[in-house]
């Protein structure tokens, strides 16, 4: 667990554990019992091992999700979901991707207009949804 990495959102106290494919939502207690595990087979950091915990979870808290940077195989995931099942070509999704990403991380120039075509409304309600319930925090 800990080559995994880890981040939380703090709107809704959620921690995910990102496995280099998927990010998966994961306990606090998880973390801590996986820290002290893997602290007190070690042996050599037992006297230091509620400090580390603490220290390791106060990073985790301060990582954001949207900080993370995707490995290719959760990309090449993505697009294999939304094409050719919604995309005509794989990329109308990357550009699609590329809007949400500018969009979620308020890259996005106030001056320009995306079109979109209307069977795109359920999806982009959807992923609207899911960012206020993650993301309120975003404006």
């Amino acid at each position: 667990m800990l080559k995994n990495r880890c981040s939380y959102c703090s709107h809704n106290e959620l921690f995910l554990i990102y496995n280099g494919i998927h990010f998966n939502a994961i306990s606090e207690d998880d973390i801590q019992h996986q820290i002290l595990t893997t602290i007190t087979k070690e042996g050599n950091l037992i006297p230091w091992k509620f400090k580390i915990r603490n220290t390791i979870i106060k990073q985790i808290k301060d990582t954001t999700p949207l900080n993370t940077m995707p490995e290719s195989e959760t990309i090449q995931f993505v697009i294999n979901s939304l094409y050719p099942n919604i995309f005509p070509t794989r990329n109308y999704v990357k550009y699609f991707l590329t809007i949400i990403g500018d969009c979620l991380l308020n890259k996005n120039d106030t001056k320009l207009k995306y079109l979109a075509s209307p069977n795109l409304k359920d999806l982009i309600r959807e992923i609207t949804n899911l960012i206020y319930t993650y993301y309120l925090f975003l404006n």
